[in-house]
């Protein structure tokens, strides 16, 4: 019982590596995620006052996956 369960479940010391190695890979994912989707955003967002609110309508409305795109760069 004890020589399956030590192969089922390793000790503690054998996946510290591996818990340490998947925190900062999982910020780097997210901060590549973000500046990805704002590089597209960019690529359509008008910044001015008077055309911002319609260059957002139509990034949501008109561009292929615009909403996917600003829900995920948002969230």
């Amino acid at each position: 019982m004890t020589l399956y369960v030590a192969r089922r479940f390793p000790s503690h010391g054998q996946t510290r590596g591996v818990i340490r190695l998947s925190r900062p890979v999982s910020a780097v994912d997210a901060a590549s995620v973000q500046v990805a989707s704002g590089i597209l955003l960019l690529l359509h967002y008008r910044p001015d006052a008077a055309q911002a609110y319609a260059s957002v309508e139509s990034i949501v409305g008109e561009i292929p996956y615009g909403d996917l795109i600003r829900g995920v760069h948002v969230w």
